[in-house]
């Protein structure tokens, strides 16, 4: 029931640590949105529930068209400037992130005088989802849980693949786990899953990067505080530590910004 509208690419010269969301940047996207939805249809602030952004470094590079620039990637033998050894990869993103792996391992290994293996990263599945009939394996899942509505066993075998077993058997195996937070099913046992098996450590790991439940705006503080203290059992966080979290997680959470243009008048938090 939610639109992802993404992206945009804007050059930052400042620290990392400094960066947030900029309103000309939300202000950008939107102009750009509404120029292309149907006539009499706008998309305003308070359609927003929620902003994300990130920096990506860039190779050095002169150009200006920092969109294009930004495809680019280049892999650095530190042996150039004196420090053998030293493999650097500069400016990768998801989309090719498996060939620059392939490219610096490659190199890695002529370092070492490795007779060279050919990669064949690019045949095979990743962890978790070797299924050879994406369809099948659902109705089956479908069948096996049938607790939880089939469009809700879909969601979580395209964010888990095989690992949905592991999820419900915590699931199964504890009623206070069994909690769904949403209409894609996400539910209190990914949260557990996300600090026994993918290293999530604070609040924000659980919410943003392990599992979407913030993506869809920001949980209820019920919610909130039931996922925050499921956090503390598994991590031994004291009260202190707790209430911590929470509010790190409210403050990351929110960007209030002024707005003065004709359709988006006053200051709106939104989630960013």
């Amino acid at each position: 029931g939610k639109a992802i509208v993404g992206t945009t690419d804007k050059e930052y010269l400042g620290s990392p640590d400094q960066y947030k969301v900029s309103k000309e940047s939300v202000d950008e996207l939107l102009e750009k949105v509404n120029s292309v939805i149907l006539p009499g249809e706008r998309i305003t602030y308070k359609d927003i529930d929620y902003i994300y952004g990130g920096l990506r470094p860039l190779v050095e590079d002169t150009s200006t068209d920092v969109y294009n620039a930004s495809r680019r990637y280049e892999i650095a033998d530190g042996a150039r400037q004196g420090i053998d050894g030293l493999i650097s990869a500069e400016g990768g993103k998801f989309t090719t992130s498996r060939r620059l792996a392939e490219k610096v391992v490659d190199l890695a290994m002529k370092k070492i005088g490795l007779k060279h293996v050919k990669s064949t990263s690019a045949s095979r599945f990743l962890i978790t989802s070797h299924i050879p009939d994406l369809e099948l394996f659902v109705k089956q899942k479908q069948q096996q849980y049938p607790m939880l509505n089939q469009r809700q066993i879909r969601y979580l075998i395209y964010s888990y693949g095989t690992e949905i077993d592991h999820i419900m058997d915590l699931y199964l195996s504890d009623p206070s786990l069994q909690k769904v937070v949403n209409n894609d099913g996400e539910n209190f046992a990914q949260i557990i899953f996300g600090i026994r098996h993918e290293m999530a450590r604070t609040l924000t790991d659980v919410l943003l990067r392990r599992t979407g439940i913030g993506w869809l705006g920001l949980p209820d503080d019920k919610t909130l505080n039931q996922i925050a203290n499921l956090c503390a059992r598994e991590l031994n966080w004291p009260k202190e530590e707790t209430e911590r979290q929470i509010f790190q997680f409210k403050q990351k959470y929110h960007l209030t910004l002024t707005l003065k243009s004709k359709d988006n008048e006053g200051q709106y938090d939104i989630p960013a």
